[in-house]
């Protein structure tokens, strides 16, 4: 089987694109004026548990689901996320 040199060629071009991952924790909800003139130090409930499942997305698509997790970097814990769901396109 012959492989097209500019398919392959496309092909590496997309694979090489970085792709940016978000991770959203929640979503906490506050008016406007809660908004401008929230104290320092208040907490905003983001409407999940603690262990919930954190959503993945991509650009606005959510393609996802995972865990935090501490990430041991130079000594210093980071913040990671586990992958435990990836939907498929179908």
């Amino acid at each position: 089987m012959k492989t097209d040199v500019s398919s392959a060629k496309a092909k590496f071009g997309v694979l090489g694109v970085i792709l940016e991952l978000k991770v959203v924790v929640g979503i906490g909800r506050l008016t406007f004026s809660e908004m401008i003139d929230i104290p320092k130090d208040t907490i905003v409930p983001l409407g999940r548990n603690l262990r919930d499942p954190v959503d993945l997305y991509v650009g606005d698509r959510l393609i996802g689901y995972g865990e935090l997790e501490e990430v041991e970097c130079t000594g210093e814990g980071m913040l990671g996320v586990r992958i435990i769901e990836i939907f498929k396109n179908d």
